[in-house]
């Protein structure tokens, strides 16, 4: 296990966490009801067709990869939140498209993408850590066990 999975799976354990998938002929703001918090985020894409029906933590890591790593939430001197949640980052145009016809265009490249989330600034739960920090924490790891950025993300 490299050093990008021993932190992906740490905040598996400590964070409020959770997943879909996203298909052709999905929309973006019917998959984000329940996303409402500040963190990370983990887009994969995988090759291989997937059961409609299959859970997003049962898909084998070998049979998709991760292409974007993001956050959202920022943080004002005064210790307050500000900018888009996770949910506002999710549904953000990209590269120039809309959401939905980013990820569609993505789902050319990949049968079909995940993503993942993590809530990591919390107060009710006593947690902490700055989505940015989490961002670049995840980047790093990334980068040092594979030599480059994911796919999408074109700097940091």
């Amino acid at each position: 296990m490299n050093q990008f999975d021993k932190i992906l799976s740490n905040y598996k354990r400590v964070y409020e966490h959770n997943c879909f998938i996203y298909k052709e002929g999905d929309s973006i703001k019917n998959k984000l009801f329940k996303i409402d918090g500040y963190g990370i985020y983990l887009i994969y894409g995988g090759q291989f067709p997937v059961n409609p029906k299959a859970s997003c933590n049962k898909i084998k890591d070998k049979s998709k990869e991760i292409i974007y790593i993001g956050a959202g939430g920022s943080i004002k001197q005064t210790g307050k939140m500000k900018g888009q949640a996770i949910k506002g980052r999710l549904k953000n145009t990209r590269k120039g498209r809309s959401a939905d016809k980013y990820y569609h265009f993505l789902l050319k490249k990949y049968k079909y993408l995940i993503f993942y989330y993590f809530i990591t600034f919390n107060r009710e739960r006593n947690q902490k850590v700055l989505p940015k920090f989490a961002e670049a924490e995840l980047m790093q790891c990334y980068f040092d066990s594979y030599g480059v950025l994911p796919k999408e993300n074109n700097s940091f």
